[in-house]
């Protein structure tokens, strides 16, 4: 089925980022990031991002 063998490693990216889980829904406002509840989560959706690239 694959020519090369893969190691593949199953993560939560919330719990990586040290959120919550289960989190609230997010949206993506112009550069700013905010919960269900209208609180900024910028920070939290950034290092979720870098630590997810960790993983790449």
């Amino acid at each position: 089925m694959f020519d090369t063998m893969a190691e593949i490693v199953g993560f939560c990216p919330e719990v990586v980022a040290r959120m919550s889980v289960p989190r609230k829904p997010m949206e993506q406002l112009g550069r700013e990031v905010f919960d269900v509840d209208g609180n900024r989560v910028t920070s939290q959706f950034l290092s979720l991002i870098q630590n997810i690239e960790q993983f790449i």
